[in-house]
């Protein structure tokens, strides 16, 4: 009645029943769209996540056979150390080879080969590989057992030149290894270090590791570089001379270090002489297992042969990268 007073007929003011359905047919067809973009967006994250589960599960079974392999790669080397052997020569690549005299023999204090040994350190097992390698620890200077003497010629041989700063290096490797509160002329104790930002305190104690050098007073990465790969914190404190490198000849036996040389390009020493060993004791081995996939694993350990039977892990890292030799 309302409207017919504006003179607007019902009968226009109706919706056509066939547009109210297309209407409703839009409505349902966008609907439909949008679960479905939905769906798809799911679905979508969905095979996403699955794949990259697959993928970490895939990594995983690697990573373990991997590791297997890694420690089947050390076990062999344990048993390589426990054959019978009488001393230690260089292979070509820097590794300890472990030799024994063919009967006992014993020819001027030399051996029979004059070419570096070559070592067969790798093996395929059915899920892939591994290859280890064994360092002779014994070829470096022990630097908790090191004299002022051993280590300011050290530190001659490897280019420091002479000065403040040697003597600062040497003195302060000294007051950090030994057990008394006193610092050298050159040295550092608690006072010194406990002004650096951060402070700590002297070790008053012997290296755990090479790397603990960086701690000691005057010993800057440059000084850590030089020093480093001819230092070691295993072993009775003498040298291997058959694989020791002349910087550490030079600076343990000075008097017969060019003579040592000229013995070893010709032949092994097979009898120790004076200031040094030729079998060695204590070694690094670092074994790297790769899985059938190509992950790659490696574990690494320092043993001590206690007698020719018994051996014992000194230190073990279980995920390491490159080690040195």
């Amino acid at each position: 009645m309302g409207n017919a007073k504006w003179g607007i007929p019902h009968s226009a003011l109706r919706i056509p029943h066939t547009l109210l359905l297309a209407n409703e047919h839009g409505v349902a067809l966008l609907l439909v769209l949008w679960i479905t973009l939905l769906l798809t967006v799911i679905a979508a994250g969905f095979a996403v996540s699955v794949r990259v589960e697959g993928t970490a599960a895939l990594n995983a079974r690697g990573e373990a056979e991997a590791h297997a392999l890694a420690l089947a790669g050390f076990q062999r080397a344990l048993a390589e150390l426990l054959e019978a052997w009488d001393y230690n020569a260089l292979t070509e690549d820097g590794q300890a080879a472990l030799i024994r005299l063919a009967g006992g023999e014993r020819r001027g204090g030399q051996s029979s080969p004059a070419k570096p040994p070559i070592v067969q350190r790798d093996g395929t097992l059915a899920r892939g590989a591994y290859r280890y390698q064994i360092v002779d620890e014994e070829r470096r200077i022990n630097v908790n057992r090191a004299s002022r003497e051993i280590l300011v010629r050290l530190m001659d041989t490897v280019g420091l030149p002479p000065g403040s700063e040697r003597d600062t290096i040497a003195d302060s490797i000294l007051d950090w290894i030994d057990p008394d509160p006193f610092h050298r002329l050159n040295g550092a104790e608690d006072d010194y270090y406990e002004r650096l930002s951060p402070s700590y305190r002297a070790k008053n104690g012997p290296l755990d590791s090479i790397e603990e050098l960086r701690l000691i007073r005057g010993v800057t990465p440059e000084v850590y570089d030089l020093l480093a790969p001819h230092l070691t914190v295993w072993g009775s404190g003498q040298i291997n001379l058959n694989t020791a490198t002349p910087t550490v000849l030079q600076a343990m036996v000075p008097q017969i270090a060019p003579l040592i040389l000229a013995q070893r390009e010709a032949q092994p020493l097979v009898q120790p002489q004076q200031g040094g060993i030729v079998r060695s004791t204590v070694f690094t081995v670092e074994s790297t297992g790769r899985s059938s996939s190509g992950m790659p694993r490696t574990t690494r350990g320092v043993v001590k042969l206690e007698g020719k039977e018994r051996l014992l892990v000194k230190m073990w890292n279980d995920v390491v990268g490159p080690g040195r030799q």
